[in-house]
């Protein structure tokens, strides 16, 4: 098992996410998800931000997706051509806030080509 599975997993904040929502989601003391990811107060946190889940599980994509790490040189539009699906469904299947900022190792929900 790796560390990062031991230690728990990256979450991409959602809009409307609030650190006590994501706690208790996950079953994490807030104090520990404050603390693991050294935020300062008041505890602010932003959609499309990055963090870690301590000692956690990560969810099971949705049926019918699959996940992609994103490589040096993509975009939204060449990762939508591979898959055969739309820039669009992959925006909205990972409420994708800015869809031309993603990066080398971001993880992004893949919905099932047409």
């Amino acid at each position: 098992m790796s560390e990062l599975m031991q230690n728990g997993f990256h979450y991409i904040v959602l809009p409307g996410d609030t650190l006590y929502k994501i706690s208790q989601q996950f079953d994490v003391p807030l104090r520990e998800l404050i603390r693991v990811n050294n935020i300062a107060e008041p505890y602010t946190i932003y959609p499309g931000q990055e963090i870690l889940i301590p000692k956690a599980t990560p969810p099971e994509p949705p049926a019918g997706t699959k996940i992609y790490t994103v490589k040096k040189g993509d975009t939204l539009f060449s990762i939508a051509q591979t898959f055969n699906v739309t820039v669009d469904d992959i925006v909205k299947l990972n409420n994708l806030t800015n869809p031309e900022l993603i990066y080398p190792g971001q993880k992004l929900l893949i919905p099932s080509s047409k």
